[in-house]
């Protein structure tokens, strides 16, 4: 599904940065929504479990898509190119990897299992990589 991504980074690009749409982009983008629309009626189809639990990883995903789509964009704008990449990138990611060991040496096993089948450290790469970007003067 993170193959999507160039949707939301086209779209974006466009939007925030003013970058061209390449007509071979979306018709490759529309090939692969179909193919990956599909896989998901399929798996919404045989879940023994309903698909409710398709639906909410489908939509947990998405938000982690447009979160990392949302860093990607950022590391395009003047203020993100003003600073390092390497150790923008890397605080970016070690404030993720704190927030995967907060939740992975939690006692309840509730809170980790939800944390990390529903969100993960994409997500809160996207949000670190954002902290990073605009506190820095």
């Amino acid at each position: 599904m993170f193959a999507l991504m160039l949707l939301p980074n086209a779209l974006f690009g466009r939007i925030f940065l003013g970058q061209r749409l390449g007509r071979q982009l979306l018709v490759g983008v529309g090939v692969a929504m179909i193919g990956v629309t599909l896989l998901f009626l399929r798996e919404i189809r045989i879940d023994p479990h309903g698909p409710g639990e398709v639906l909410t990883g489908i939509g947990f995903t998405t938000l982690a898509i447009f979160s990392a789509s949302t860093a990607n964009v950022m590391q395009g704008t003047r203020t993100a190119r003003a600073y390092p990449m390497n150790s923008t990138l890397a605080v970016a990611m070690l404030i993720g990897a704190a927030f995967d060991a907060t939740f992975a040496t939690h006692d309840s096993s509730w809170i980790r299992n939800f944390y990390f089948t529903r969100f993960g450290s994409s997500t809160y790469a996207g949000f670190g990589f954002a902290l990073c970007s605009f506190t820095q003067t």
